[in-house]
């Protein structure tokens, strides 16, 4: 049999891109905006490009190259071909296909994610060389492990900050995940390989490693996951294995042990031991009441809100966040501002792509789910389809409390390829598309050429001016730290003039910049005047496709405001509220704004109105009575701080602000006096304390003050002997 055109080449590349693959959760380029999550994806990206250019070149001579009929593969089309629609018609199609640089998510990797699942089942089609690429997994795991295990002794700062690991990834919560996923894939190596005594350990020692990590992630959606699917593989094999007692006591010991463990924690949850580890406590505090927990379920039914307005089909991919402005809980005040995810992968399904997006999100599930329990299913021993099963279980209950990203996907399509592929050599069920090969090798030249303009183009849009886009932000970004609004505005105009979906967060970004350099730096008008048009120009380009886009109607108004056009930032806020009628953040931005330019009147009406949606909201409270100080209503700020704050002396900024402003030295005094029992370590909050008093005649008061700050802080002696003697000299300046 003669060789295909291109094979003795094409064939080890093609292999050694999928293998490259697991190895990609290593790469964090430091040039790249989201360099954890971006840098990863516009890899994964190029590798699929090249891998599926390949691909065609041999698919097209034979079959031999070419996908298997299975279930498996329906649900994978039919999934991608749904999200195409959904994108059509969703609110926003160009952020559902190209999505952002923090998610890096979209149509454009899901086309990448399926066409990775093409490659990978049309190529690694025997069960030997999948589990040789499940061994990569396992050993870059163990990398990714290692590096955990320096965060964890403190050699490598966590990237987060707080105690909870995040290793190469960048965040706990997709280490978590990584770290479940790996675990099961390992025990399945484990008990292929179980008679070999050095594999053997060398397994137990990576899900050693894997388990440890995972504990230190304290991501709780992830150890839940675990839990279960360990709980399930367990139960199914005490059922299955019933008559091997060696494998049923093991299981049976695993449903104990793992029920013993989760009942202690639970008990003792109020015990010293529990409340003072970081990972079990977060466990044991785990209630209806309890602020993460609760903030899911506002969340939750934000997102219901927006699939009872459109159900079939959704909003498309990665346009949560018109849902979540425009339903929009007062209660989350306390939350971050800003969400893009439902922290439910099933809800998320259901905003992104309505009912018909989660069912066929769900058949992914229920396709590989059936392959491996269908009646007389000879394609895995008992052993592996019970591990496989608890990983799905696992998997699929995780999802009920976290998010996908790239990582976790490329497992699970992974995975479900692994299953496809050893249904498929089992039935020998090829696709049927017989084309003659000796007429279709003549044409593999003009196809791989085909193949490789086209994917050089793709790559071209999707890696290559992403990537060089990227390169400009983080230029820009770095620039506007040193003070270079020159160097800086040129770079953010270089952003644009790519055309990618970086211009969004570009028009944020320089926004922030002008913000900076107007309110810390102030650098000369020039400066100013052309990075607030760069800046300005990218904010409206992007409002004209994307006009219910609340958070960029916030940020063009913030940029009116600063370029001294209040009237219009106003309006802009107003058009913003009418996108999301109870944002808070919204109202309090018109009560300062309106204040700010002497519209008192229509300051305090916006505080009410954001106090009246939720009194016990400290922020607006503060707001109102600030409001009500400001326009002499003091008997109104006395019925909203005292009963609240017990003062008028409120430690909030803002106030300090006012007092200020007005000379009301006295409570600017209290504020900071509070500060300083709050934070006695915070030397500019006893600067500040001693320096009100002597705004109010108390030098002897102040200089008490400095005193008191030398004990509590030694190091701040000699700038307090500065201060102390400008203070008895009477030549200090209050400002």
């Amino acid at each position: 049999m003669k060789k295909l055109y291109g094979e003795e080449f094409l064939a080890p590349v093609l292999i050694f891109g999928l293998f490259l693959v697991p190895f990609l959760v290593l790469f964090v380029p430091s040039s790249f905006f989201f360099p954890y999550i971006a840098g990863k994806a516009f890899a994964f990206r190029l590798i699929v490009e090249i891998i599926t250019a390949g691909w065609l070149v041999l698919a097209v001579q034979s079959p031999k190259y070419r996908p298997h009929r299975s279930y498996i593969l329906l649900a994978a089309t039919i999934f991608i071909v749904v999200l195409g629609v959904a994108m059509v018609a969703g609110e926003n199609p160009y952020r559902s296909f190209w999505s952002n640089f923090e998610r890096m998510e979209g149509l454009v990797t899901h086309l990448h994610l399926f066409f990775y699942f093409l490659v990978a089942t049309s190529v690694l089609q025997t069960k030997a060389i999948w589990h040789r690429l499940f061994l990569t997994n396992v050993v870059a795991s163990i990398l990714v492990g290692v590096y955990g295990f320096f965060q964890l002794v403190g050699a490598i700062p966590i990237r987060q900050g707080g105690g909870r690991l995040d290793s190469t990834l960048g965040n706990a919560a997709y280490l978590g995940t990584y770290m479940f996923f790996l675990f099961f894939v390992t025990l399945y190596l484990l008990i292929n390989d179980w008679q070999n005594r050095s594999w053997r350990y060398f397994y137990l020692g990576a899900m050693l490693l894997q388990t440890i990590i995972l504990y230190e992630t304290a991501t709780r959606g992830a150890i839940l996951g675990f839990i279960f699917g360990l709980l399930l593989a367990a139960g199914l094999g005490a059922w299955s294995e019933r008559k091997n007692i060696f494998v049923r006591n093991i299981a049976l010991g695993t449903l104990v042990g793992l029920a013993l463990l989760a009942g202690g924690v639970w008990l003792a949850r109020d015990s010293a031991f529990i409340k003072g580890n970081p990972v079990l406590s977060r466990f044991a505090s785990m209630s209806l009441t309890e602020g993460t927990v609760k903030s899911r379920f506002m969340i939750w039914n934000i997102s219901w809100q927006g699939v009872k307005e459109r159900p079939i089909l959704g909003w498309g991919q990665d346009n949560f966040q018109f849902v979540f402005t425009k339903y929009y809980n007062p209660q989350m005040y306390a939350q971050e501002p800003w969400f893009d995810r439902s922290h439910n992968v099933f809800l998320d399904w259901l905003v992104a792509a309505g009912v018909v997006g989660l069912g066929a999100y769900l058949y992914l599930f229920f396709s590989a789910t059936y392959v491996l329990i269908r009646p007389k299913n000879k394609i895995f021993s008992s052993a592996e389809r019970i591990i496989l099963l608890g990983l799905l279980g696992g998997y699929f209950l995780q999802n009920l409390v976290i998010f996908d990203n790239l990582i976790s996907y490329v497992l699970f399509f992974s995975l479900i390829a692994y299953i496809h592929v050893r249904s498929a050599e089992h039935n020998k069920n090829i696709m049927p598309y017989e084309l003659d090969r000796e007429s279709m090798v003549k044409y593999a030249p003009a196809v791989g050429a085909v193949a490789v303009v086209l994917f050089g183009l793709v790559s071209f849009l999707v890696v290559v001016r992403p990537v060089l886009a990227s390169s400009s932000l983080i230029n820009a970004l770095r620039a506007t730290g040193q003070g270079d609004l020159k160097t800086a505005t040129e770079s953010f105009a270089q952003v644009y003039r790519y055309h990618t979906f970086a211009d969004r967060e570009t028009s944020e970004q320089a926004t922030s910049a002008l913000t900076s350099a107007i309110v810390y730096r102030n650098p000369d008008t020039a400066s100013i005047t052309q990075l607030s048009a760069v800046a300005e120009a990218g904010l409206k380009k992007q409002l004209i496709s994307a006009p219910k886009d609340v958070r960029l109607h916030i940020f063009y108004s913030e940029l009116l405001q600063l370029t001294n056009r209040p009237q219009e930032a106003l309006a802009e806020l107003e058009l913003a509220r009418t996108y999301s009628p109870k944002k808070q953040d919204i109202l309090y931005r018109l009560a300062y704004f309106s204040a700010s330019n002497g519209n008192l009147k229509e300051a305090l009406r916006y505080a009410r109105e954001s106090y009246e949606l939720l009194p016990a909201n400290d922020q607006a409270a503060k707001m109102y009575g600030l409001m009500a100080i400001q326009t002499g209503d003091q008997a109104l700020a006395k019925t909203i701080l005292l009963p609240r704050f017990g003062t008028l002396a409120v430690d909030d900024d803002n106030f300090i602000n006012y007092y200020s402003k007005i000379k009301r030295y006295d409570l600017v005094a209290a504020i900071w006096g509070q500060r300083t029992k709050n934070s006695p370590n915070d030397i500019n909050a006893w600067t500040k304390y001693a320096m009100s008093l002597y705004a109010i005649g108390e030098r002897a008061e102040a200089v008490s003050v400095l005193e008191q700050a030398i004990v509590v802080n030694p190091q701040f002696k000699t700038e307090a002997d500065k201060i102390i003697e400008i203070i008895k000299a009477g030549r200090a300046e209050v400002g």
